[in-house]
């Protein structure tokens, strides 16, 4: 198990109070570029995963895979 990537960070870190629960987005960049003309970067991984208390413990319950579209001539976007 690697546990350092220099791909690897965090997007965004949440709690939220009502559900008592924490969001946390990753994003992994591809550092791949489409040989295009003009050149494209290819979508980065991202996936959010969220956590609650259960039983007094912290427990990862769910992880949503998201989408990275690269920016064009408009700004980039992440979606769940």
């Amino acid at each position: 198990m690697n546990l350092y990537n220099p791909n690897l960070k965090v997007e965004s870190f949440h709690h939220f109070k009502e559900t008592n629960t924490i969001e946390v987005v990753f994003r992994e960049a591809s550092n791949i570029v489409y040989a295009n003309n003009p050149p494209q970067s290819a979508p980065d991984k991202v996936w959010k995963e969220v956590y609650s208390v259960v039983d007094g413990v912290l427990t990862l319950v769910d992880t949503i895979q998201g989408t990275h579209t690269p920016a064009r001539y408009v700004g980039e976007s992440i979606t769940f």
